[in-house]
């Protein structure tokens, strides 16, 4: 017999299948730059290589200065309707437009995902990550840029010398934050669109964390916000994805000093002797292999685990590891090293009963209910341990197995405990992810072959005290089902059965410390794989030549406690103004 799980997977798979078919018919083509011809020995000013959310700002930003030419490659082409939709977002997983990286099997972690793996999703189209991601938009606290600014020795990377950034990138469309005291650390003229959409499904949720001490905020962006739960800000707005593409390539598309080359994997970063950056090698979509020159600076924004791969095909990294690749090293760093991600687990609770919603779903607006609370062992502190990202979902709806089973990879059997545990009722679908940890991972070379991709080591739990810390987190999150709020609708954590952890006593220190590590997986806030303060200095130019930047969240220097595309949004923002800085008005006179 055919599980729910089974039928609902089997029918995403379906579906991506039919928008592949789709994709040949361009409907979406009309919204996207076209792709430029770029000849062989073909020269620019500056070459941008990866037109996520980072290398379509810096493009935007750039070509603002007319009399520079700039060549943004990348290695996908353009976002199709499920990546233009936010309502599907499910079906961008795992499909043509991710690069469907995967960790490897540590065979410790993780264990109840499929194959014990973790998918890092990575936009492979316009946009990046911000075409395939979740839309979410929190910036994180002003202790996480505190480190930022710590670890580069340059005050400039602190929160309130980037506030003018985050306020460039945004156009907040939302009335109820626009009229609160915190406006003001918002932006209205911005590229980058931004609404909230709030539902009285969530008022349970918010009664129920008040009843913990985590209060209702309007604003999650609010600086002095640290501790408390909100509807947060989406990337959506008039029933539109917020992609990078949408808000900064789409006003860009008929400049004439901007060049746009889709479809185009960059395999070689070239040097001349001096150790200055020259160009790019590059595979076309045809399979031809091109160089492409620059004449003042490469910039890679190819995202956390294509950058290191790139630089260490180009002879940056660890020298040992290069060496066994037979690679010549050009700057002996440690390129792919620091890799960081929140470390997340899912627990879902039945609420109130209720009939299933028969309508078809509206694919323009974020599907579910949101919540995202930020909470602390130490309430006191101006920082959190750990996030709950918080879905409601109607009865016996098959959008919790998509997301399940889809999004996050659970195993069928999990997802459908989950679904079963649930029947009848609504669900509330809870991933709690600790924001800060001390575990790390790696990104290696898994061959000399650009072709391959790279070995993808994600460290979850790596540090022993991020289990422990991981455990307490759980254990003070369950207090959630003894709240009145809950207990007025006979809410009840769905158990799972978990082989690894039936044995021992429910909601005690040590099933919480079993659960969390084999729920464990990611939350794709991956980063810091080619961090400022080792691989990169404080503008952001790679250590050891010249004519490189790398300006994506891999220069990171440790991980933020909101979303990464905020983050990422204002690096790129910054770069632009520091290479304007370094070439000045008249940049061709340099």
């Amino acid at each position: 017999m055919t599980t729910v799980v089974e039928t609902v997977v089997a029918t995403v798979r379906a579906i991506q299948a039919a928008l592949l078919v789709v994709t040949g018919l361009q409907l979406t083509g009309y919204m996207w730059p076209p792709s430029a011809t770029v000849t062989n020995g073909a020269t620019y000013d500056f070459i941008i290589v990866g037109g996520g959310g980072a290398g379509s700002i810096i493009a935007n930003r750039l070509t603002e200065e007319s009399s520079l030419n700039i060549l943004l490659i990348e290695a996908g082409g353009d976002p199709q309707l499920e990546a233009v939709l936010p309502g599907i977002f499910p079906t961008t997983v795992n499909s043509a437009v991710d690069f469907n990286f995967t960790s490897e099997n540590d065979g410790y972690s993780s264990q109840n995902l499929k194959n014990g793996v973790a998918g890092l999703t990575a936009g492979k189209m316009l946009g990046g990550s911000t075409s395939l991601g979740h839309m979410n938009y929190v910036r994180g606290v002003p202790n996480d840029y505190a480190k930022w600014a710590k670890a580069t020795g340059d005050d400039s990377w602190n929160y309130w010398n980037l506030l003018p950034y985050f306020i460039r990138t945004e156009k907040l469309e939302d009335p109820d934050i626009l009229a609160s005291d915190t406006a003001q650390f918002h932006g209205t003229n911005g590229f980058l669109r931004l609404t909230r959409q709030p539902s009285a499904d969530n008022t349970p949720i918010f009664n129920a964390y008040n009843e913990l001490g985590i209060n209702p905020v309007l604003n999650s962006n609010d600086p002095a916000f640290a501790i408390g739960i909100s509807e947060p800000m989406l990337m959506i707005a008039d029933g539109i994805r917020q992609s990078a593409a949408e808000a900064y390539l789409r006003p860009i598309a008929d400049r004439p000093n901007f060049h746009l080359l889709k479809n185009t994997q960059v395999t070689k970063v070239l040097f001349d002797d001096n150790k200055s950056a020259v160009g790019v090698e590059a595979v076309t979509s045809d399979g031809e292999t091109i160089t492409i020159n620059a004449r003042l600076e490469v910039i890679l924004t190819a995202g956390v685990f294509n950058t290191p791969q790139l630089l260490m095909l180009s002879g940056i990294g660890p020298s040992e590891h290069l060496t066994s690749f037979d690679i010549p090293v050009i700057s002996d760093l440690p390129v792919g090293q620091n890799l960081q991600d929140h470390i997340p687990a899912t627990v879902v609770h039945t609420l109130a009963p209720g009939e299933p919603v028969t309508a078809p779903p509206n694919p323009h607006v974020f599907p579910v209910p949101l919540t995202i609370a930020y909470t602390a062992l130490d309430m006191n502190q101006a920082y959190p341990d750990y996030q709950t990202i918080n879905l409601v979902f109607p009865p016996d709806n098959i959008a919790s197995v998509q997301i399940c089973s889809i999004v996050f990879g659970y195993k069928d059997e999990i997802c459908q405990g989950f679904f079963d545990g649930g029947s009848g009722k609504s669900t509330f679908f809870s991933i709690s992810s600790m924001v800060q940890p001390e575990s790390r991972g790696e990104v290696l070379l898994r061959s000399a072959n650009p072709a391959d991709p790279p070995v993808i080591k994600h460290g979850i739990y790596s540090n022993e005290n991020d289990l422990h810390k991981m455990a307490l987190y759980l254990q003070d999150f369950s207090r959630i089902v003894n709240t009145t709020a809950f207990r007025d609708m006979g809410a009840a954590m769905v158990e799972l059965d978990l082989p690894q952890c039936n044995d021992l006593e429910r909601n005690t220190y040590d099933y919480w410390k079993c659960y969390a590590l084999n729920m464990s997986g990611t939350i794709w806030a991956y980063s810091s794989t080619c961090s400022m303060g080792s691989v990169l200095d404080s503008n952001l130019r790679v250590k050891g030549v010249q004519r490189l930047r790398v300006a994506d969240a891999s220069a990171m220097p440790n991980i933020i406690s909101g979303n990464a595309n905020p983050a990422v949004m204002v690096i790129a923002e910054k770069a632009a103004d520091l290479i304007k800085a370094t070439y000045g008005p008249s940049p061709r006179s340099k």
